[in-house]
């Protein structure tokens, strides 16, 4: 059965999109393909890449001209599935609807929640409205995949057609980064990928480092990810920023293989995402990839982690907004680097035993073949 995925917004390799539900999909026997901003037309471990690149990096011709390319190219693979990843995409998705399709939306975050916690954005309360009425449409009109056992309060109140997919790390893909020998040196070597933003704790990371280099502790921080130029600008007007930015390298979006090489180097990651609504409901990936390759874990002090890091002694949970505390927690691992061993050892065996993409991945090829 011919099934394609759909993107606008994310990279062709995204972790979850391709290196995930994509080969999970072609290996279990689908015809698949995946229209996305790539640069040639290739097969890559059984998924047709299909290259729509964009001629503008402006929002609004993303959105009201590039998603149209995305939705010509995708009606030439003649497809039976028809799966897309992003809001953006949910016209698309009505015409393939209307063209007699099997249209499923991966549900990735909860925009209505996201867009009340922008305060900086005029009438969030009436576009946060407009877009639960997209969340309603969805569920009408097409099936849903959900990153978030969260996501079913929204969704489950209307339709029946939907399966959570939780977005956990694929442990064969993370086997080669794996590493239970993270002796300190010269220093602490910190890790992160992922989004770099306020709302996930960048400002607080940063006071952090300058209180460590009050203490003379010789820290790094590898920060790799999406760095936007408006973000670049308020990080660098940050009181500490200048005294720790020969602590900090900045990498810009990576691969995921290539992102996770970078941390055989390093001895913690982190995850310090601010106490709002969607990310005190929703998993970070990056927890569980960290766990799988064993980097002990500093995180943020939410019930959903602490029935993980604590309960599997992978870790720390900290208040995310508090880099006093944040800074304690990394001078402890100095004082004690034995723990980083200890802990890493048994984020991998946590990992391996129940959060991995494994099972997730049957899920999500039983509910496909339920579409047949």
């Amino acid at each position: 059965m011919k099934v394609c995925h759909l993107t606008s917004v994310h990279g062709t390799f995204d972790t979850r999109i391709f290196l995930k539900e994509c080969r999970s999909l072609a290996a279990a026997g689908f015809e698949m393909s995946l229209v996305s901003n790539h640069n040639k037309d290739e097969v890559i471990d059984g998924v047709h890449l299909i290259p729509v690149k964009r001629r503008s990096k402006g929002r609004f011709s993303r959105m009201f001209f590039y998603t149209w390319r995305i939705f010509f190219a995708a009606l030439k693979t003649h497809s039976k599935i028809y799966h897309f990843h992003d809001p953006e995409l949910f016209f698309v998705g009505i015409c393939l609807r209307l063209l007699g399709k099997k249209v499923i939306f991966d549900v990735h975050e909860n925009v209505a929640g996201q867009i009340k916690n922008k305060n900086w954005l005029p009438l969030r309360n009436i576009f946060a409205f407009c877009y639960k009425l997209i969340d309603w449409l969805s569920a009408k009109f097409f099936y849903l995949v959900l990153a978030e056992n969260s996501y079913l309060e929204i969704y489950s109140k209307i339709s029946k057609r939907n399966i959570v997919i939780l977005n956990m790390p694929d442990i064969e893909f993370l086997k080669p980064y794996i590493k239970t020998d993270r002796k300190i040196e010269n220093r602490i070597d910190l890790f992160y990928v992922g989004g770099v933003s306020f709302e996930r704790g960048i400002d607080v990371i940063i006071n952090a480092l300058a209180i460590l280099k009050n203490h003379n502790a010789k820290v790094h921080f590898h920060c790799i990810g999406p760095l936007y130029d408006n973000v670049k600008a308020r990080i660098e007007a940050l009181e500490n920023y200048d005294a720790v930015k020969g602590n900090i390298t900045f990498y810009g979006k990576m691969k995921l293989d290539e992102a996770y090489k970078m941390s055989l180097q390093c001895h913690v990651g982190l995850s310090i995402l601010k106490p709002i609504e969607n990310y005190k409901k929703s998993y970070s990936t990056k927890v569980f990839e960290y766990m799988a390759v064993g980097l002990p874990v500093i995180t943020s002090d939410f019930d959903l982690y602490r029935n993980i890091v604590d309960a599997n002694h992978c870790g720390f949970c900290i208040d995310p907004e508090n880099a006093e505390k944040l800074a304690a927690v990394i001078l402890e691992f100095m004082k004690c680097p034995g723990i980083i061993d200890e802990m890493g050892k048994r984020g991998i065996l946590a990992a391996e035993k129940y959060y991995n993409w494994s099972a997730e991945a049957k899920k999500l090829v039983e509910f496909y073949k339920q579409l047949k």
